[in-house]
């Protein structure tokens, strides 16, 4: 989460009202924001997840990712000694290189995405009954209503 709150605060949206409330005469894509979010945060969040997992050794200390690195090892070295006997070369395959922790990281950023994105579904369909602070102004921000002074001055004193 640490990861996550240090790279959001990290990132530039382009047209962020645009991604809240639509082009004008257009709805918003349901995911906008998440997918806004995405593109500019993706690489940023492999990185800093990568570093985070590293520095904690928590994918090294995994037993299923030993598992995994146990189990790609044991494959290529068997393919290894496949390739040096004449009669069992036909049956080696191709050495799986494969970065374990890389893919799993990579796979938490997509599934981010995707959970992010039906998280924003929901929120866009009923933004009062999802949102628990500053209900006022999240449902004003999603809401094609024009914004007022008035309304800044209700954000600052966190409505």
């Amino acid at each position: 989460m640490a990861v996550y709150n240090n790279v959001i605060t990290k990132c530039i949206f382009e047209g962020p009202g645009i991604l809240c409330r639509g082009a004008e005469n257009q709805p918003p894509e349901s995911d906008k924001i998440t997918k806004a979010f995405n593109v500019a945060s993706a690489k940023m969040l492999k990185d800093e997840l990568t570093e985070a997992m590293n520095k904690e050794d928590y994918l090294k200390q995994s037993t299923v990712v030993k598992a995994w690195v146990f189990l790609i090892e044991q494959y290529n070295s068997v393919n290894e000694k496949l390739r040096k006997s004449e009669k069992l070369a036909k049956l080696v395959g191709e050495p799986i290189k494969l970065d374990i922790s890389e893919y799993i990281i990579d796979q938490v950023v997509s599934q981010l995405q995707i959970t992010m994105g039906e998280r924003e579904q929901i929120v866009r369909n009923s933004p009062a009954t999802q949102v628990t602070s500053q209900m006022q102004t999240f449902c004003l921000c999603l809401s094609k209503d024009q914004i007022t002074k008035q309304h800044y001055k209700d954000f600052e004193n966190g409505k």
